[in-house]
């Protein structure tokens, strides 16, 4: 983390300095990248009758451009946690989240600004259930159409009133129409009747829709070096839910801590 630190505060002013000619002059690219720790919560009824609690790992890697009033996001996220009910079960989840959002900065006030727009997402859920055996793995993949909604606040004037040290953002981004696919077999894979993975995936496999499966928020504080480079602390709370679509509820918690490097490259 402190290498990254020393690299972000002293690389990189030359390409933001020295720009080609054919790149549009109000282009600004950052490349994103940082992980923490995360806090989960989940129950998957046609796994296991049980809630589980627990805790683990992430990483997200992704990139932002930003032109004129718009600004386009791509991001992925991986997360491993252990998590653990009241009888001492114990199960290995895994989720993989890439979202891709576009947002257009429909107010302004002073160093105030509102940004509105969408976003799709596609979150693949694994969990490993190691006292269930031959039928141990469940997964869910889910596909969502967001409607976004940022506001950012940038602060703390410096270097002649030219440059905010600080920006504080809240998001809050609400999945309007979602899409759940899981294994027809209790929700989970069911090797025993079939070894072939297209077979199972496209024969035993069940898609169902859903209108508001979940909802994420996101809130930050990021310090701005003279070089355009950034690094942030951010807090996100993640949730998806069936509710009662399909034959089983599934539920999913996530509260993520992370610090965010941002790489100016243009």
């Amino acid at each position: 983390m402190c290498f990254l630190v020393l690299i972000l505060a002293i690389t990189l002013p030359l390409l933001s300095q020295n720009r080609n000619p054919y790149i549009p002059q109000n282009l600004s690219i950052w490349l994103q990248t940082g992980g923490g720790a995360n806090i989960v919560h989940s129950a998957d009824m046609g796994a296991s009758p049980m809630h589980y609690v627990g805790g683990g790992l992430s990483t997200t890697q992704g990139g932002t451009m930003i032109w004129n009033r718009c600004q386009a996001h791509l991001e992925s996220r991986a997360l491993a946690n252990v998590e653990l009910n009241k009888a001492s079960g114990n199960i290995f989840a895994f989720g993989y989240d890439g979202r891709a959002e576009f947002l257009y900065r429909c107010y302004d006030y002073k160093d105030l600004h509102v940004w509105a727009g969408g976003a799709t997402q596609a979150y693949i859920d694994i969990k490993y259930y190691p006292q269930l055996m031959n039928a141990s793995v469940g997964g869910s993949i889910f596909f969502n159409l967001h409607a976004t909604g940022m506001v950012q606040l940038d602060f703390l004037p410096f270097f002649d009133f030219n440059h905010n040290l600080f920006s504080i953002y809240g998001k809050l981004s609400l999945p309007l129409l979602g899409s759940v696919t899981r294994p027809g077999f209790a929700y989970m894979d069911n090797y025993t009747s079939s070894l072939n993975l297209t077979n199972s995936f496209f024969q035993e496999y069940q898609t169902d829709f859903m209108a508001f499966p979940g909802v994420n928020t996101d809130v930050g504080l990021f310090l701005n070096l003279l070089n355009k480079n950034k690094i942030g602390l951010t807090y996100r709370w993640d949730y998806l839910t069936t509710r009662h679509t399909g034959c089983y509820r599934f539920d999913h918690a996530a509260h993520t801590f992370n610090v965010v490097f941002l790489f100016n490259i243009f």
